[in-house]
């Protein structure tokens, strides 16, 4: 098995993609970059005969995705949290970037929502008003 990042650079996921490809590997497992952007490559992998599952991202033209319940996902870890806190203490979200290239957007925001609105119905933990923002990758 090989692990690479492309630090969400669509540029250098393709460029991994294609060296996969010349080293003939049987599977690429992605998390891609660019939705849409990423498909070019995904059509040259699976047409050298290579399978191509996407990761909680999609990718246009794998063979299959597997993605969890963002939602849920907020909701159970900040069930957990409150619970550790015994339900007192002020919780700080920091979310990340939610502009292209970062197609993750839409997770994000559905896990910032759900993990908001379960804080705050465990009083006395406390959210701010605004969850801070932060560009990370």
């Amino acid at each position: 098995m090989t692990l690479v990042s492309s630090g969400y650079d669509l540029g250098q996921q393709v460029a991994q993609i294609d060296n996969f490809i010349a080293a003939k590997v049987d599977m690429i497992i992605l998390n891609a970059a660019d939705s849409k952007g990423i498909g070019p490559a995904v059509k040259r992998a699976k047409e050298a005969g290579i399978v191509v599952v996407a990761v909680d991202v999609a990718a246009e033209g794998a063979d299959a995705t597997i993605t969890s319940d963002n939602t849920q996902a907020g909701e159970l870890a900040c069930k957990y949290i409150s619970d550790r806190l015994n339900n007192k203490g002020n919780v700080v979200i920091i979310n990340g970037r939610r502009s292209p290239p970062y197609k993750t957007a839409s997770k994000a925001a559905k896990r910032s929502s759900k993990n908001t609105r379960t804080l705050k119905s465990s009083p006395p933990t406390r959210t701010p008003k605004a969850a801070g923002k932060a560009a990370w990758r």
